[in-house]
């Protein structure tokens, strides 16, 4: 099987054959274009999605003084998606063969998707999962991605402005059952405080467990302002 990758796009069989230029162009503005419909900075790099052209047939026509090309994007949970993506220049010639010109530039050529592009499908990639409340006995929601391990980031949102002592009262309970790992101070960041926990050469299963016995005795606390803990 002929394939190349540019960046997040895999050109697959006769996609091969597009131009480097070409190529270039579509796999960079796609990805501009893919985060700006889903509304995050770095979607694409940020949660792994791909891009596949030619894994199935591609379909190129020209309709109403755009070029067509149906492709793949394939999630991180590898559930492809068909799209319809579109490319046009209003300043090469209408007679060239834009996926075989080396004149392709950032200036000249224009690529987006067609309005079959799901972004309601591709935004629930960004909802992280929840722990359980009531089995966990918490008074607080606790989101939480624990791929990282064991290098983690603890980001605790408050209900109010908590003052030192209550700040202190959490660090001291996160390292009393992580006694074997790392655990920072809670420092301000915009509008919640972060903390880090490097969990060292503690098993993750253990590790987990540990963390979330810590946060299970906090939601023991009287009067505590946390409103939620985000865990990646």
């Amino acid at each position: 099987m002929r394939w190349i990758d540019v960046g997040w796009t895999a050109f697959i069989e006769d996609a091969t054959d597009f131009s480097e230029p070409f190529r270039e162009q579509m796999s960079v503005q796609l990805m501009h274009r893919f985060n700006e419909q889903v509304g995050k900075e770095n979607a694409v790099l940020d949660i792994g999605f791909m891009l596949h052209v030619g894994m199935t047939e591609m379909n190129i026509h020209y309709s109403e003084g755009y070029n067509w090309v149906s492709a793949d994007i394939i999630g991180p949970d590898s559930c492809a998606r068909e799209v319809s993506i579109f490319w046009h220049s209003d300043s090469l010639n209408s007679f060239i063969n834009l996926t075989q010109s080396d004149l392709i530039t950032a200036s000249n050529i224009c690529f987006g998707f067609g309005t079959d592009f799901d972004t309601e499908a591709y935004q629930k990639y960004f909802e992280m999962p929840k722990l359980d409340m009531q089995r966990h006995q918490l008074i607080f929601d606790v989101e939480y991605d624990f791929s990282v391990y064991p290098d983690l980031s603890l980001a605790f949102f408050f209900n109010y402005q908590p003052d030192t002592t209550v700040l202190r009262q959490i660090c001291k309970f996160l390292t009393h059952y992580i006694q074997l790992g790392y655990v920072s101070e809670l420092s301000p960041d915009d509008d919640h405080y972060t903390m880090i926990i490097d969990f060292q050469s503690i098993p993750f299963e253990d590790g987990k467990a540990a963390l979330i016995t810590a946060l299970k005795e906090l939601s023991t606390m009287p009067g505590l302002p946390i409103e939620m803990v985000r865990i990646n």
